[in-house]
């Protein structure tokens, strides 16, 4: 029989239905299921120990868990890590029915009695009406309240994945935007909004989904979520046996724009400050100081460096900047996820081409060159297509960055 290849595999694995619980929290850029899922049952037996470096929402370590693997996710981003976290900790669905009870009922309390301000939020009365900013108070204090922490978790984070729904940013948008179809929806007849009910039956849902996983649970698989970066992954204290991930898309997404409200009523975002911050540390971010991108830098990527120097001379200081910064961070992580694979295991890459002020960055070759200088085996590379309605990603990004059709997928093992 011929060995299948991953790319085999996945066409497979691409028409099997998905979890309910990958659709827990809408977060950007996702890695679809079917890519960790057929890497997973390819590359790993049971009992072997999984690895995402940008976890985001993670969707490799629910493929891995419930297929009996153990896991280990990383990222910048403290609501990611929070849903990724709800999403693999298999709580009491009994316990959360319980919890839903309480909370509304406390948060209807709270409502008459004592209301406590809103978390910060920027331009928070362009965003919420405000019976929804004084409903949402309520119920994010009695969530708060809750003494469990894995209940308390999931019940925050039912809140952030409603959020969207009571606002007035649409919900059918990427980014947040008072779009013409709420306006026009508001003009005509107003949306009638009960935080209470909405957040009712989010939460119903999102338990059902954690029933499923219950029940697809094949074997005991753990996970473990940690909120830092990719370029210094934490030792898990054993060897990894398969990498899966997909790292950020250079100067294409605003990933943090695309969940501020959310992060702001989780807590997350308690000022600019936090913000920026936060934005900052994303590798692939943009935010610098002019006295940061004033001189050139190298990267130490040969290919990378001819972009940025070329970026550079053409007076796009910034955006040299970013893609120097930007490889060099990745060439880091990939030392940081070297150091953790055992040998004869496989790094598993998503990753586009990108566009930065019409200079072309082709990112899975240089991905794969810096794996292959360390002595890596390139196995596979190939594309994966954007299904057509994918509208968050067959746009341009931002005024100066490219259309993307598809990704690359990147298989090495490591020697």
């Amino acid at each position: 029989m011929k060995h299948q290849n991953l790319q085999e595999r996945l066409s497979v694995a691409k028409e099997a239905p998905r979890l309910g619980i990958h659709s827990f929290h809408r977060f950007f850029g996702k890695l679809i299921p079917a890519i960790p899922a057929a890497s997973i049952e390819l590359f790993t037996k049971r009992g072997d120990l999984v690895l995402d470096p940008f976890c985001g929402s993670g969707t490799t370590l629910v493929e891995a868990i419930v297929r009996g693997r153990d896991a280990v996710g990383v990222d910048v981003n403290p609501l990611a890590v929070l849903i990724s976290r709800v999403k693999t900790s298999l709580a009491d669905p009994d316990k959360l029915i319980e919890s839903l009870e309480r909370s509304v009922h406390e948060g209807r309390r709270i409502l008459g009695n004592g209301l406590p301000p809103p978390p910060y939020c920027v331009n928070i009365h362009h965003w919420y009406r405000p019976g929804v900013i004084r409903e949402l108070s309520a119920l994010r204090q009695a969530v708060l309240c809750e003494g469990e922490d894995d209940v308390r978790d999931f019940m925050t984070a039912c809140l952030s994945a409603v959020n969207r729904n009571v606002s007035n940013a649409d919900p059918q948008h990427v980014f947040p935007g008072y779009s013409k179809r709420l306006r026009r929806l508001d003009a005509e007849r107003g949306r009638r909004i009960n935080v209470f009910d909405v957040f009712a039956s989010g939460v119903r849902k999102r338990i059902g989904y954690l029933r499923e996983m219950h029940t697809r649970m094949n074997g005991t698989g753990h996970a473990r979520v940690e909120v830092g970066s990719a370029d210094r992954l934490p030792d898990p204290g054993r060897e990894v046996g398969l990498v899966v991930t997909n790292p950020p898309y250079i100067s294409s997404v605003r990933y943090l724009e695309t969940l501020k409200l959310e992060m702001s009523w989780s807590g997350y975002i308690r000022c600019p400050e936090d913000y920026r911050e936060m934005d900052r540390l994303q590798i692939g971010s943009e935010k610098f100081s002019t006295r940061e991108h004033r001189e050139f830098q190298c990267s130490g990527v040969e290919e990378a460096d001819e972009i940025a120097r070329r970026l550079f001379e053409e007076g796009h200081t910034k955006m040299s900047l970013t893609v120097s910064r930007y490889f060099r961070r990745m060439a880091e992580m990939l030392d940081s996820a070297d150091r953790l694979l055992r040998s004869g295991g496989r790094m598993v890459f998503k990753l586009s081409q990108s566009r930065v002020r019409k200079q072309d960055v082709p990112t899975p070759r240089i991905i794969s060159g810096l794996l292959q200088e360390r002595g890596y085996e390139l196995e596979e590379d190939f594309q994966d297509d954007y299904k057509p309605n994918s509208r968050s990603l067959l746009t341009a990004r931002n005024y100066y960055s490219g259309r993307m059709d598809s990704d690359r997928i990147l298989v090495l093992r490591k020697p």
